[in-house]
């Protein structure tokens, strides 16, 4: 339970960490990990297949993909170049970064999420585009839809909001599950199986990747609009 021993979410992280997978699902969300992560950070960019998250005040290094893409598709538009385009622009601002008076810690690259970038440009595509700002030795931190489990094609699922039958949803894709390679640790979120509680509204259970070894997990709960959490 969460008592008065409470601990800022960002201070949870390992700061020797260059590539953090973050892992969330539709009923718990993972954004605000981003954010209390990169709240502690001077130098970051943002790349995002969405608005911007709630309470992020919006900067010049906050870019919404498919508005960009929209704006690209008065023209001809083609997801090879806008990619190899937005790979070169990356590349440009992490070196301005590194050539400011006062350089900051190495600059972090924000790719939020690569379930929905990949939607949009195309698995391979974005796939390559995470392989080669790692072989850069850029600083990533990469958020994904969690795994969904494996299920016959024909099995029905109970959804019990629309008190009717869905299809299950269909097994994750072979390249989102190669990142938990590349990635030094992993953060996955999870919602609480009983629900919000006034002690925590979910689980984060951070490991690092040398053999899938769990570090620890924590509760957490918005308070006063930050995260907190205490272990499990």
């Amino acid at each position: 339970m969460l008592g008065s021993a409470t601990t800022p979410l960002e201070d949870i992280f390992p700061s020797a960490a260059s590539t953090i997978l973050v892992t969330d699902s539709v009923e718990q969300e993972g954004r605000f990990i981003l954010q209390a992560w990169l709240s502690q950070e001077n130098s970051v960019l943002w790349l995002s297949g969405g608005p911007p998250p709630v309470g992020h005040k919006p900067t010049n290094n906050f870019r919404c993909i498919p508005a960009e893409m929209a704006e690209s598709l008065e023209q001809s538009f083609d997801a090879e170049t806008f990619t190899k385009q937005l790979y070169r622009q990356v590349k440009e601002w992490v070196a301005q970064q590194q050539q400011q008076p006062t350089p900051s810690n190495q600059p972090w690259i924000v790719l939020d999420d690569v379930s929905v970038l990949s939607t949009l440009l195309g698995p391979r595509l974005i796939y390559a585009l995470i392989l080669s700002l790692q072989a850069e030795s850029f600083k990533l931190m990469i958020r994904c839809s969690q795994e969904t489990p494996q299920r016959d094609k024909d099995e029905l699922t109970t959804w019990i909001g629309a008190g009717g039958l869905v299809e299950p949803s269909s097994s994750k894709p072979e390249w989102e599950t190669a990142l938990l390679e590349l990635a030094d640790y992993i953060v996955d979120v999870h919602p609480l199986q009983s629900g919000y509680t006034r002690e925590a509204q979910g689980r984060i259970v951070l490991s690092e990747n040398v053999g899938m070894r769990t570090i620890k997990g924590y509760n957490f709960i918005v308070r006063d609009g930050k995260p907190v959490v205490t272990l499990v």
